[in-house]
């Protein structure tokens, strides 16, 4: 559940953030495509923070 609800999040702050570019740019707002490419970014980052602890609690000990 930790590492849940960044990604969560990440897609609703994604989709406002798509939402206001779409507007700027004056294109198509796509709520598939924009909730696919928010939730892999928030993935990822969770994968990057996972490692970054992991390596914290290595030198630690």
């Amino acid at each position: 559940m930790k590492h849940i609800i960044p990604i969560i999040w990440g897609m609703l702050l994604g989709l406002v953030i798509g939402f206001i570019g779409a507007a700027l740019t004056q294109t198509k707002f796509q709520v598939g495509t924009t909730l696919i490419v928010t939730a892999i970014g928030g993935a990822l980052l969770n994968i990057i923070a996972m490692y970054m602890e992991h390596q914290v609690k290595n030198v630690k000990a």
